[in-house]
């Protein structure tokens, strides 16, 4: 609302992700308020250089399942469809070659290449979190044989969650799933034994033995703070 000039808005949803939901006023009131004489236009990028991103990338986080993200050039302009949202335009590449939506400059997207320069993966990069999109059609190549997962697997009783928490491999990697979230893919552990949320490196577990090896408890942290303690059922 801004009162002085007498507007508001409403913005309504059916979905549980947008970018709208935390920059639709910053769009509503640039629009309404911004004379287009002050607007610059977006310069257009190398066509050319697109060409390697183009296609179809799979999402699974929040309420996406097994949904294809498209990324896509028109008149030099690249852009990425969300689907059930819109078909967002992004800016021209950056010198670290992320791609900040034209809408917003809190949502940008990089992408992922093997050692053979084939791109693997679209990365959106929103509130700190770090989306990974695999390509589809292009595999996801284990860091280490599953079978060392094994011992990790299987049903914690957590108190901070409310309920139970599943280690389980998703895509060739350990895995958390959190109920009533998501499915939280699990990064190698460091020098100090943490296992990174690969979506939000803040977030990190270890993971607690008994005297005959056997693993009985996860510990959750964020940042240095452990928040939660999931014993093994």
């Amino acid at each position: 609302f801004i009162p002085k000039e007498k507007l508001g808005f409403v913005l309504l949803t059916n979905v549980t992700a947008t970018p709208l939901q935390q920059e639709s006023m910053h769009l509503v009131w640039e629009n309404l308020l911004t004379k287009e004489d002050n607007k610059q236009p977006q310069k257009a990028g190398d066509q050319h250089a697109y060409k390697d991103y183009i296609g179809d990338y799979i999402a699974n986080f929040a309420s996406f399942k097994n949904v294809a993200f498209t990324f896509s050039v028109k008149d030099g302009k690249a852009y990425i469809n969300v689907p059930g949202q819109m078909n967002y335009e992004l800016k021209a590449p950056d010198k670290n070659g992320m791609m900040v939506f034209a809408i917003t400059d809190t949502i940008s997207v990089s992408f992922d290449r093997n050692k053979k320069g084939k791109v693997t993966a679209l990365r959106m990069h929103q509130n700190g979190f770090d989306f990974e999109l695999q390509r589809k059609g292009v595999p996801i190549i284990a860091e280490v044989p599953t079978e060392q997962f094994k011992p990790y697997l299987g049903i914690y009783q957590s108190k901070l969650f409310k309920g139970n928490l599943q280690v389980k491999v998703q895509n060739k990697r350990l895995a958390i799933d959190v109920p009533k979230q998501m499915v939280f893919e699990l990064t190698l552990p460091d020098e100090k034994g943490f296992r990174h949320f690969r979506i939000k490196s803040q977030m990190r577990v270890t993971f607690d033995k008994n005297e005959n090896n056997q693993i009985t408890a996860i510990n959750v942290f964020k940042g240095d703070k452990k928040i939660d303690t999931a014993q093994r059922n």
